[in-house]
């Protein structure tokens, strides 16, 4: 009888082992680091950190379960600097939605995402320069960075995003002229960056290179010589 009892509290221990805690290296402990690094506590009643992370609310995992490719983080108020080894290790990710949070910055480890598509990091408080390292994002679709306190120059590696079809990066603070990598991104189908601080003229072959676009929207800064040779029938023009 002793023994019966004992067995069954050893079987029990087992089973409720993998509950107590989201395991080492794995996306569950990577997003739950995430998230309660960032201010959400581990009492929050959005999420239950013991049950396994494909049922919490905004994420998403692929068919088998082993991995987190889409994590919407939207309004939760997370605040302060995205650490390393936290959402930077979501191999398979492909959309990130932190927007309307109070993040401050971003982890150097987010640029190895090579499998993202989708990235909304608008309605933050991020400050610092965008870095080349946007270029590694290959597959990248949608960019949404409007609203935050970028500064410096929109980077030349921007041409690597050929894929990339919403490139939003108004109400910041670039500055000096628009790079003339964004003619490689010719798949654009919007382009925002008003209320920046960019100033000169459009890139030779600007109103040629976006065949599929249909808003491009340049109000709030100091762009002149603008490239007029635009579809004005298919296209929403803000300057």
């Amino acid at each position: 009888m002793g023994f019966n009892f004992f067995l069954s509290l050893l079987v029990l221990s087992l089973l409720l082992k993998p509950l107590a805690s989201q395991q080492p290296n794995t996306d569950g402990f990577y997003v739950s680091q995430f998230l309660q690094k960032m201010g959400l506590s581990s009492s929050s009643q959005l999420y239950n950190f013991s049950a396994p992370v494909c049922s919490w609310q905004g994420v998403f995992c692929d068919s088998k379960k082993e991995y987190v490719i889409n994590l919407v983080a939207s309004g939760l108020e997370l605040s302060g600097s995205i650490p390393d080894t936290t959402i930077g290790k979501l191999n398979k990710l492909e959309i990130l939605d932190l927007s309307n949070n109070n993040i401050t910055g971003l982890p150097s480890d987010l640029w190895s995402l090579g499998s993202l598509k989708n990235l909304n990091l608008s309605h933050n408080q991020i400050s610092g320069s965008l870095p080349n390292n946007i270029g590694n994002f290959g597959l990248l679709e949608s960019v949404d960075l409007s609203s935050n306190n970028f500064s410096g120059e929109i980077p030349a590696a921007i041409s690597s995003l050929s894929s990339l079809r919403v490139l939003k990066l108004d109400q910041n603070g670039f500055e000096m002229g628009i790079p003339s990598g964004i003619l490689g991104c010719q798949s654009l189908v919007e382009i925002d960056l008003s209320t920046n601080r960019l100033n000169g003229s459009l890139p030779d072959g600007f109103g040629a290179a976006f065949t599929k676009l249909k808003i491009l929207n340049l109000a709030g800064n100091e762009i002149h010589g603008r490239d007029f040779r635009f579809r004005r029938d298919e296209i929403h023009y803000y300057s």
